[in-house]
């Protein structure tokens, strides 16, 4: 008698088009076609999956914008290089030794790629809290 029911059979995420051919011959083994199937995500597995997939994204920028970030810097070093002929061979004439002036050019570049980090996450950091601010939001940054 039924005209209309509803049967919930839950399964592991990506089982349901398998489960729903078998359930309708299990259900109705006469006419299985006569019943609709629609498959339902929980929300809490949909953000998980939405987390995953942003996580992973925010990976591969934060890998490319890294090895843009040492592209410039290393650029940025040559130029101080080729600037400062001058004042290595001067340095050079005086006795220092080619370790002793690359160290200076190997500090440099340390102190500006360091302060650049601090700075670069001080802003994020900043722009994290105003976004979730903003959007009534509670922001969790993890520090690693």
């Amino acid at each position: 008698g039924d005209k209309w029911s509803e049967v919930l059979i839950r399964s592991a995420l990506g089982a349901g088009s398998q489960i729903s051919n078998v359930a309708r011959v299990a259900i109705l083994p006469s006419s299985p076609e006569k019943l609709t199937v629609s498959q339902v995500v929980a929300h809490g597995e949909m953000r998980d999956t939405v987390s995953d997939q942003l996580t992973k994204q925010a990976t591969w920028i934060g890998g490319f914008l890294l090895i843009l970030t040492i592209l410039l810097i290393t650029n940025s070093m040559i130029v101080s290089v080729t600037a400062r002929t001058t004042e290595i061979g001067v340095r050079r004439a005086l006795g220092a030794s080619r370790s002793s002036v690359a160290g200076v050019f190997w500090v440099e570049g340390a102190l500006i790629g360091a302060l650049g980090g601090l700075a670069g996450a001080a802003v994020a950091f900043i722009a994290v809290d105003v976004v979730a601010i903003l959007n009534q939001w509670t922001a969790h940054l993890n520090p690693v």
